[in-house]
């Protein structure tokens, strides 16, 4: 079949290599006609990543088929030139040809379906039902000698939902068919991670090993990338095919995992798909033998016949076969593409990876791309070219106007083999909308010793906004003697700043019967680093204004200084927060705690002070329900009730007489939300007060 001419056409994934139907010549040689204990065969050969050769070869004993292949070295040839193998991957252990390891995406997108033209929740989860019957035919194809592990992944709620062990390492296709059933779906896609996560625990199976993953997403909200997957699985030789399935993979990502580790990149459109891709991964994967991957030395589409010769050396023999194929006259096809839809928060360093295939090539090679950005949305930085094919090349760039960047390099082997050709560093400015920008290239040249024809793939990247939530806090409870001096610091945390501007406006209120407000304490605060005004109202009310460039990460808003009047009873006040906003780039949320003060009465002391008076609960914090314990010191009128922060009664438990003694009283918090609250004790010796916390 003859390819479609590459176009520059962003966002069209074209086929790269590909040979016509009557151009393939595979002629395999049969097994030595003479007397011959041994041969060799070739019983797959694939010229579809060309300039790269992958082959399974299998050596015979009369009618045996080898399971151990130790000893044994294989040479291949080219038309009499001898080649570099990139791979040879044989069975160390005569025990388990194969071992497999069999992501899924268990995102929340794998139970979604399209009614109409809408997304709607399938409660069948079609695509997850389809992706499980897939990889149960798959289990059923396997030898006895192969093993496999199922694995699954998802993320939730920013946080990792888990990458799940269904079930580890086994031969029993019963076992590895059961665990399939339970796997729902629910979450994002925490893509890279994942494949990390299996990837070190395949590296420690004995088989040869092979990783396939299926998603339906892009990666989402994790710190690892592409680019650690692609250094990794060529760290261990583990091949990785990848399956997308529907319209929202990245496609270029998933390809190059591909392309780069020796796998293959397999699309389905419908969930129907699935079973025939799986079919077709096995009947590549599932085979005895040897898996040898090369790249020929001849790259370039010349039209001329190559005819490969494979030799094989045994302890007792050397035994060869031979098959020929036949690249097309044209242009060798070559794709500059930009890892698509990444998603960054606003502020943060986004780390663009570029890529250029076919991978597989030794020769020197130099390229001069130019690449179109919003520079309102991204502030360029560097190109950085650590563990990627350009890490030896004398990679330069220039900002050739605000939103342009040209990167280019002189010719130079690669310095790996890996389509991650260099990484663009941008700082994504601050922006409180959500916000996308196209990473287009403008222009891409490159030269090699084959001609090429060049094709482009644009890439999108998201802004999501900044968005900080602030606690504004004080000191916890605080018991103050009538007349004396109160000192309230604010806290806010996290602790605002970085360099950015920012403005905190605060106004709390006080009860004016019981304090008086007398200053404003900025010593080692953001007060003291930034321009501070205090607006007292002389009502009970004191608001703080602040605003300026903060590099520090003081927590200490400043403190609040008050004087506690003379009162003749033990008195609550409440000191509230009214309002608080913190202004930055981000969007900015801010939950205020208010603090209730004791005050201590001239007469009636806080029973705190006394060592007659008990206050305790067990378990504290506690779920609903926990146990106080209190004394009462001498006969008379008892009052034991629950309050909130802010003063608010919760609960009263014991109101009326009561004898001295020590008591233990069951204390239910039943329909009330988590929270802090406090237990007040009030006898005839004073007010003992506890904080206690509910969680649920």
């Amino acid at each position: 079949m003859h390819p479609s001419p590459i176009k520059r056409t962003p966002g069209l994934l074209p086929r790269l290599l590909l040979f016509t139907s009557v151009a393939l010549l595979l002629t395999v040689g049969p097994r030595l006609a003479y007397a011959q204990p041994l041969s060799v065969e070739i019983v797959e050969f694939d010229t579809t990543g060309f300039p790269t050769i992958r082959m399974a070869v299998q050596l015979w004993q009369d009618t045996t088929l080898f399971t151990s292949y130790s000893g044994v070295k294989f040479t291949v040839s080219e038309n009499g030139r001898t080649q570099i193998l990139q791979e040879m991957n044989c069975p160390a252990d005569p025990d388990t040809r194969l071992s497999i390891a069999l992501l899924i995406d268990r995102s929340g997108s794998m139970a979604e379906r399209k009614v109409d033209g809408a997304i709607v929740n399938d409660p069948d989860t079609t695509k997850l039902r389809a992706a499980k019957a897939a990889v149960a035919a798959f289990v059923d194809r396997m030898g006895p000698s192969d093993e496999a592990g199922i694995f699954s992944f998802a993320w939730e709620s920013g946080r990792i939902r888990g990458f799940s062990i269904n079930q580890d390492f086994s031969k029993d296709k019963v076992l590895l068919k059961n665990s399939l059933v339970p796997i729902s779906a629910g979450g994002g896609t925490w893509l890279w991670q994942a494949v990390l996560e299996t990837l070190k625990r395949l590296d420690t199976r004995q088989g040869k090993k092979v990783l396939i993953v299926l998603t339906d997403g892009k990666s989402e909200k994790e710190t690892r990338s592409v680019a650690d997957v692609i250094n990794e699985a060529l760290q261990r030789k583990i091949p990785v095919y990848t399956v997308g399935l529907g319209e929202y993979v990245s496609a270029t990502n998933l390809r190059a995992v591909a392309a780069a580790t020796g796998g293959k990149y397999y699309y389905a459109k419908e969930v129907d798909s699935l079973s025939s891709i799986y079919d077709d991964i096995a009947d590549e994967v599932l085979v005895d033998g040897c898996r040898i991957t090369y790249v020929t030395d001849e790259p370039c589409w010349d039209g001329i016949v190559r005819n490969v010769v494979v030799e094989a050396f045994t302890r007792q023999q050397v035994i060869e076969t031979d098959t020929a194929y036949h690249p097309e006259n044209r242009l060798k096809p070559i794709r500059f593409s930009v890892a698509d839809d990444i998603t960054v928060e606003a502020g943060d360093t986004i780390v663009v990876p570029v890529f250029c295939e076919p991978v597989f090539n030794n020769g020197a090679f130099s390229f001069d791309v130019t690449l179109a950005y919003n520079w309102r949305l991204l502030n360029f930085q560097e190109v950085r070219t650590s563990n990627t094919r350009t890490e030896n090349h004398q990679v330069q760039w220039d900002v050739l106007q605000p939103g342009v960047v040209r990167v280019y390099a002189p010719a130079r082997p690669p310095a790996i083999q890996t389509p991650l050709l260099f990484n663009l560093v941008f700082d994504a400015v601050f922006v409180k909308d959500t916000n996308s920008t196209v990473l287009e290239f403008t222009s891409a040249n490159y030269s090699e010793e084959c001609p090429a024809d060049v094709a482009t793939e644009d890439g999108l990247i998201r802004l999501e906004p900044c968005i900080t939530n602030y606690v504004l806090f004080t000191d916890s409870l605080s018991i103050k003697p009538a007349g004396s001096d109160l000192r309230l610091p604010l806290y806010l945390d996290p602790p605002p700043g970085n360099g950015d501007p920012v403005e905190i406006v605060v106004t709390v209120s006080y009860n004016s019967q019981l304090l008086r407000f007398t200053g404003f304490d900025e010593t080692e605060s953001v007060a003291a680093e930034i321009s501070a005004n205090v607006f007292p109202s002389g009502d009970g009310m004191v608001t703080i204004q602040m605003k300026g460039f903060l590099r520090g990460d003081r927590k200490l808003l400043g403190t609040l200084l008050f004087s506690v009047v003379d009162v003749p009873d033990s008195r609550v006040a409440i000191v509230t927060v009214e309002n608080a906003s913190v202004n930055t780039k981000c969007i900015t949320t801010v939950q205020a705690h208010p603090l209730a003060v004791f005050i201590d009465g001239q007469c009636r002391k806080i029973a705190s002070r006394r060592r007659a008076a008990f206050l305790s609960a067990r378990p504290n914090p506690f779920n609903e329900q926990t146990l106080v314990h209190f004394v009462v010191p001498v006969d008379g009128r008892v009052r034991l009730r629950s309050i909130t922060l802010s003063g608010v009664r919760v609960a009263t438990y014991r109101d009326g007489w009561m004898r001295a003694g020590e008591y233990a009283l069951p204390v239910a918090f039943d329909g009330i939300s988590s929270g802090t609250f406090y237990l007040v004790l009030e006898t005839g010796a004073g007010v003992d007060v506890k904080k206690i916390v509910m969680v649920k």
